[in-house]
């Protein structure tokens, strides 16, 4: 029989593109005016607005650009060692 105690504080678990596009981070929306070309902006206040954000005519389309913008910032950061923040539970 083994006895292993793991010391949880010291563990460095490698968290993957998976487990961040799987995170529910809150989504503000914006419909743009007329003036402004229309359609709907999204962006993700705690990745930083200015650089997760997408444009689309509809919705749907702003969300699937949205997706994939996150996806490729989520594998440039896990690559070079970026700190991602996580959202608060909600």
């Amino acid at each position: 029989m083994w006895n292993i105690s793991i010391n949880w504080e010291v563990c460095n678990v490698v968290k993957d593109l998976n487990h961040y596009m799987s995170l529910r981070y809150e989504i503000v929306v914006r419909e743009m005016s007329a003036e402004d070309g229309g359609g709907v902006f999204l962006y993700i206040p705690t990745l930083g607005g200015g650089a997760i954000n997408a444009w689309g005519a509809t919705y749907s389309e702003a969300r699937h650009i949205l997706e994939e913008v996150k996806k490729d910032y989520f594998n440039t950061w896990i690559i070079d060692g970026v700190y991602i923040p996580e959202p608060e539970e909600w």
